[in-house]
């Protein structure tokens, strides 16, 4: 798992050395022990957030498209079963 440690403290455990400010790929077993300590965090890259945000960003964008294409069929589907009803409402 990949970390950074954000805390002035230097971690160690066997011959692993994890520095103040450093980031790194550390074992799971130790991370998960690590990660309970102020200042340590799972380290996430801002490429893939910046493409996940964009990858993202275009999925809401589809489905916004996709809601309003619906919301205009349902208001059509609607006017026509008023219309529908309203003249058989007429007839008797």
């Amino acid at each position: 798992m990949k970390l950074e440690n954000t805390s002035k403290l230097t971690l160690s455990h066997n011959d692993l050395v994890f520095g103040a400010g450093a980031i790194a790929d550390i074992p799971d077993e130790i991370a998960k022990i690590w990660l309970k300590i102020d200042g340590v965090k799972q380290y996430v890259d801002p490429v893939k957030v910046k493409e996940e945000e964009e990858r993202a960003a275009a999925l809401l964008a589809k489905a916004n498209a996709k809601i309003a294409q619906l919301e205009k069929e349902v208001k059509e589907l609607k006017a026509k079963l008023t219309k529908t009803t309203t003249k058989k409402a007429t007839k008797k």
